[in-house]
């Protein structure tokens, strides 16, 4: 998880979030493979990755979305994992606002694409003024 401050909530966060955090040099992370001189993010070209390719999603339907990946990837060893993913469940419940990022496709990937499976929320929290990025990668 990434923790971004905005200081001050957005006007029209549905509209302002995404390009912002886009914008943001964090955003930027191959996160299981580091490649310091190519501008991606997960398993993507980060130009691929715009504010478009979001889907709003209700809490209900983010929790559907993790819970499937979950089953599909089988289950938790370690409870660190566990606890951590007790905190994404909390967080998304009291979020004012999820974008969830669905596959973007082959064409979308970094040409030395090494993640299987990446899944990725933008949580933003109820007061509106911490987005959270929640990632998962295999």
């Amino acid at each position: 998880m990434k923790r971004f401050e905005l200081g001050a909530p957005l006007q029209k966060p549905e509209d302002e979030l995404l390009p912002l955090l886009l914008a943001h040099p964090e955003y930027r992370d191959g996160y299981k493979y580091h490649w310091d001189d190519e501008p991606i993010h997960g398993p993507y070209r980060q130009d691929a990755v715009t504010a478009e390719s979001f889907e709003l999603v209700s809490p209900s339907e983010a929790r559907a979305i993790l819970t499937t990946w979950l089953d599909y990837l089988g289950p938790l060893d370690e409870l660190a994992s566990a606890r951590e993913l007790a905190d994404v469940f909390r967080m998304i419940e009291r979020s004012a606002l999820i974008f969830h990022l669905p596959a973007l496709g082959k064409d979308a990937e970094f040409e030395l694409n090494l993640l299987d499976e990446f899944l990725e929320f933008v949580v933003m929290g109820p007061e509106g003024q911490v987005v959270v990025l929640v990632v998962a990668e295999d």
